[in-house]
């Protein structure tokens, strides 16, 4: 299966505001009704009367004083009287209600391609588009598969490590935009919705080699060291400051100084807050998740007066969300025979009546 990049600010598709979508349901209305109205008047219009004939000859017999045909003389008790309805008069279409016809067909077809078929997300959770979807099937029951890859690198002050990054990864699927309104970007992703979510702290230490400590935050934030001299290593959680200090002194930061114990803290923090599984309010020059909530925490720290564990702080993220099949190339063609199916009739109907 393939991945498509979609940037955290992409919007999938399109929605109505208020305006629009009234105006659409007017024109669609006038529509319908005009056509409806046309129709019942043609049914209406001009009812066929029903004659009695002559059984034999088919002479017209309504209203006659005696049993006997006066056309061939034969007897109507023998013969029998047959009920025949007069035939309806030809009713022409002209050119121009033919045109409409047509006309109408393609904007309810383009209509029925915008509400049913077209591919969707709304704009904003408190507007009118946020509660109800252009693209039923898109915003209700098409079937997408995500990945999301959330990091953010810190340089420490302690000088005693070259770097940390924290990695945050979750897989999942689920069924139309409603059940993940924010599957997208990345921010927050439906519990239901995740196959597959793990944290990843690694430390690039002097030498240039690596450590990493595993975290789960689905299970207690319990961890296991994957990587370094204490591969191997696990426990059942939470992954506090305490149990990461632990990880960095025995993967070789041995040097006992209290900003790597303050480093430890904010990485703790960090992790214990991203475990949330909430949405991360926007902020200014940050890029996805992670990064939202270390610089939350810094500025927290900041306006208590305190100085931020880590130098500086830089984030990365990759929002790799679509469907097997692109809803598009499914609802076109679709619709396409639909109007097809839909113009011909109309085209058949009027040559008939003609």
């Amino acid at each position: 299966m393939m991945w498509a990049q979609a940037a955290p600010s992409q919007q999938l598709g399109a929605s109505f505001g208020a305006a629009p979508l009234l105006a659409t349901a007017l024109v669609v209305t006038a529509a319908v009704v005009g056509v409806l109205l046309w129709w019942w008047r043609q049914r209406a219009g001009r009812s066929a009367a029903t004659a009695a004939t002559c059984g034999k000859c088919g002479y017209i017999v309504s209203g006659l004083p005696t049993f006997t045909c006066p056309e061939c003389g034969s007897d109507l008790r023998v013969v029998g009287i047959v009920p025949v309805r007069e035939a309806r008069e030809p009713v022409r279409w002209p050119r121009a209600r033919l045109a409409a016809m047509l006309g109408a067909w393609t904007a309810g077809c383009a209509v029925l391609y915008a509400v049913v078929w077209a591919g969707s997300r709304a704009s904003a959770p408190g507007s009118l588009a946020g509660q109800w979807d252009l693209g039923v099937v898109d915003g209700h029951w098409w079937p997408y598969r995500g990945r999301w890859e959330h990091s953010v690198e810190f340089r420490p002050r302690s000088d005693l490590y070259r770097r940390a990054i924290v990695t945050e990864e979750r897989r999942g699927a689920f069924t139309g935009w409603r059940s993940n309104p924010a599957g997208a970007d990345g921010t927050v992703v439906a519990p239901g919705a995740l196959e597959g979510w793990e944290l990843t702290v690694r430390m690039e230490r002097m030498d240039g080699t690596f450590a990493a400590l595993a975290v789960d935050p689905r299970n207690n934030l319990a961890w296991r060291v994957t990587e370094g001299p204490a591969t191997g290593q696990a426990g059942p959680g939470p992954a506090h400051a305490t149990a990461v200090w632990g990880w960095m002194v025995g993967s070789g930061v041995m040097a006992p100084s209290p900003a790597v114990q303050t480093e430890a803290g904010a990485l703790a923090d960090l992790l214990e807050e991203a475990a949330k599984a909430q949405a991360a309010a926007p902020l200014a020059g940050t890029v996805g998740r992670l990064e939202r909530i270390a610089v939350k925490q810094r500025n927290e720290a900041l306006d208590r007066g305190r100085d931020y564990a880590f130098a500086t702080t830089q984030g990365a993220a990759t929002n790799d969300v679509r469907p097997a099949v692109a809803i598009e190339r499914v609802g076109v063609p679709v619709c396409g025979v639909v109007w097809v199916g839909g113009a011909w009739w109309i085209w058949r109907r009027r040559k008939s009546r003609s």
